[in-house]
């Protein structure tokens, strides 16, 4: 029974170090929301390589952070934060938002 058990840890082990290394090599940008603005509110990321960005919100009220352009929607609550998996973007400029405010709650990715 042991040696069962002990076998399928490993096997579990093994099954999810590939998916740890790789997020692990990957760059992660830091976003925050408070009030009505991120900071910052233009991100410079390389183009053609996998990024996360993670977005704390200060705020009490949820926000749902958005983009059409690189196709992310996530729910941030009030005081939490989300980590987004964006995949590699094509050099251009890519907005993101707060979609319960988007008329006034904008940022800007530019991919170079």
């Amino acid at each position: 029974m042991l040696c069962l058990r002990g076998a399928l840890l490993c096997a579990l082990a093994f099954v999810t170090l590939p998916v740890v290394a790789r997020a692990e090599d990957q760059t992660a940008y830091q976003i925050v929301l408070k009030g009505k603005a991120f900071a910052p509110e233009h991100l410079k990321v390389p183009a053609g390589k996998t990024f996360f960005i993670k977005v704390r919100n200060d705020n009490d009220a949820p926000a749902e952070f958005e983009s059409k352009d690189f196709k992310v929607e996530k729910i941030v609550a009030g005081h939490s934060e989300i980590l987004a998996r964006v995949k590699a973007l094509k050099p251009g400029t890519y907005t993101f938002f707060d979609d319960y405010h988007e008329d006034e709650t904008r940022g800007i990715i530019t991919a170079e």
